[in-house]
């Protein structure tokens, strides 16, 4: 699924979807929840996931 269909799947502009990707706006649990059920993946798939020092 590209950016473009799921936006429309979610109904957001594909610019919200890719201000996530460039870390530009945060994205709340409720959208990576619905991101995560749209796609097809475990939510925490959706993060970078840096070790605590």
């Amino acid at each position: 699924m590209n950016k473009e269909d799921l936006a429309r799947v979610l109904k957001y502009k594909p610019e919200k979807l890719q201000d996530f990707m460039d870390n530009k706006r945060v994205m709340s649990l409720k959208a990576a929840i619905h991101i995560a059920d749209a796609i097809g993946c475990d939510v925490k798939q959706l993060y970078e996931w840096k070790p605590i020092q």
